[in-house]
């Protein structure tokens, strides 16, 4: 698919068919599947096209429950009967990590 000649039913299709999952299988994601959304993130834009980002692939469920824990933990509920934000996130099989870098103002 050449991006110049992206048709817009096409277009259409690619936005309205974005879901946000909520319920995992209990499966490990193949390392090459994990490869090719990594390499494809490289193409999210980023400030001045800095592309200052790293990822960390975490596999190891343990370390992705600990992590949930100590990281999110606060946002499971932003007010008493709203409904969890990051609850799912231990469920995962794995998780990707969004590192950003933080630069200096001289």
């Amino acid at each position: 698919m050449n991006r110049k000649n992206l048709q817009p039913d096409v277009y259409r299709d690619i936005i309205t068919s974005r879901r946000s999952i909520r319920q995992f299988k209990n499966a490990p994601v193949p390392r090459d599947v994990i490869e090719q959304v990594l390499d494809l993130a490289r193409y999210a834009p980023t400030a001045s096209n800095d592309q200052n980002v790293g990822y960390i692939v975490v596999t190891d469920k343990h370390l992705i429950e600990e992590t949930a824990n100590t990281i999110f933990g606060f946002t499971h509920r932003k007010k008493p009967g709203s409904r969890p934000t990051t609850a799912t996130l231990p469920q995962q099989p794995s998780s990707i990590m969004l590192m950003l870098l933080v630069w200096e103002l001289v």
